[in-house]
């Protein structure tokens, strides 16, 4: 005798297993990380490859540090200068196992102006006797650096016969010519040449204060400065050349 299984007997069908959705959300996310990475590498990059004309305009335009205006007590008082025309020289020498390589000048010519200045102490002493008054005026110093006209420089060079260093020797000048023309400054010689200017600029300083205080007529105004014997008188400007005015 056979026996039919009834529907409700027979055994389920098989359930096909269910796909994970996590590699796609992780393939996702990787997209995303790469799509962010891409932008800011190539904003990074953009910054590190502008144009250096916009920083250079910048560095043009800034000011690195605000000037400072100094105010002494008694201020200063410029009572001569003198306008020269400065010639430096460098000379360059080298030998190679007792074999003269040969000799490098540079020059230089440049216009210079050395002005000299002395404080203004707020009392000064000063004796008046029969319109006649002796100032003894404080001592006078070149103001440092000294103006140069660059746009009036000259320069001239020549190699040595085995030597090939003319533009660096040149430049080496150049950076010499402020310390130089500040000891030109300070020399005997030009002090000396500024001494009578500086007198005068004294005396006429003091006339005019002494006249426009009511202190009575004022002949003569002798000046002493430091290291001096006695107060002089200024001596008379030299006239300047015919046709000058």
């Amino acid at each position: 005798m056979s026996v039919t299984p009834s529907p409700a007997a027979a055994s389920p069908a098989p359930v096909p297993p269910r796909r994970s959705a996590w590699p796609w959300a992780l393939a996702a996310g990787l997209a995303l990380a790469g799509t962010l990475a891409g932008l800011v590498g190539g904003a990074w990059w953009a910054v590190q490859h502008m144009p250096a004309r916009t920083e250079q305009v910048a560095t043009q335009v800034s000011t690195p540090e605000v000037p400072l205006v100094l105010r002494t007590s008694g201020g200063l008082l410029e009572v001569a200068s003198i306008r020269a025309t400065e010639r430096f020289s460098r000379r360059d020498t080298q030998s190679f196992w007792g074999i003269h390589l040969g000799e490098t000048v540079t020059e230089v010519t440049v216009p210079a102006v050395y002005r000299y200045q002395l404080p203004l102490a707020r009392q000064w002493p000063v004796q008046l006797e029969g319109g006649v008054v002796t100032v003894d005026a404080p001592a006078f110093a070149p103001s440092l650096p000294v103006a140069m006209d660059t746009t009036q420089m000259q320069t001239w060079g020549r190699n040595g016969w085995a030597r090939f260093n003319q533009a660096e020797s040149l430049a080496a000048l150049q950076r010499s010519l402020s310390p130089q023309l500040a000891e030109r400054a300070q020399s005997p010689h030009y002090r000396e040449l500024a001494t009578e200017a500086a007198r005068r600029t004294v005396a006429e300083y003091v006339r005019t204060w002494l006249t426009t205080s009511g202190r009575g007529p004022v002949h003569e105004v002798r000046v002493r400065f430091p290291g001096e014997a006695q107060a002089t008188a200024p001596v008379a400007a030299p006239a300047p050349p015919a046709g000058l005015d």
